[in-house]
């Protein structure tokens, strides 16, 4: 059996945005709209949109290495019970996304987009960013939890709020 496009749109939103299971989204198809459909169409549906996707993340891909500033960060995700991080790579319009089970700079030499960079690379200070030979500026909202860990953990240091005070 065939589908047409909006039960395929249906299954990616579904999977993708809304991060529902295959099965589960089985499930939704079945009970709205009496469609057995199975899991295996479901995932079909998803590679097809990401081939229909593949021009345009490969146009932000290269927009991004050519801006003149882009912010660089990660935060940790569970993906099938094991921890890997989701590398994000952004201007205030455009940003990539790259999954990786490590942190560090092999993660961000697979990623691929900073070491063509050669603009200003905001980020968390972290070493796996200092080792590419673009500009480099540090971000407040790092410095900003920093220093009010800080804060909470010695009062005595009012420094850190005076400091907190400037940056805002």
């Amino acid at each position: 059996m065939q589908y047409g496009p909006g039960v395929s749109a249906f299954a990616v939103y579904m999977t993708q945005y809304q991060l529902l299971p295959y099965q589960r989204t089985a499930g939704v198809l079945n009970e709205l709209a009496g469609l057995g459909i199975s899991p295996g169409t479901l995932q079909r549906a998803v590679r097809v949109a990401a081939t229909c996707l593949e021009a345009p993340v490969n146009a932000i891909r290269r927009a991004l290495i050519t801006a003149p500033v882009v912010h660089a960060d990660e935060a940790g995700r569970r993906v099938n019970g094991n921890l890997y991080w989701l590398h994000v790579l952004s201007t205030d319009r455009l940003t990539a996304y790259f999954p990786h089970p490590k942190r560090g700079a092999e993660a961000l030499d697979a990623f691929g987009l900073l070491a063509p960079f050669a603009g200003v690379l905001v980020h968390d200070h972290g070493s796996a960013c200092q080792r590419y030979s673009c500009w480099h500026a540090f971000c407040n909202a790092h410095h900003l939890r920093e220093l009010t860990a800080i804060a909470e953990r010695s009062p005595s240091q009012p420094w850190a709020t005076d400091m907190i005070a400037l940056l805002c």
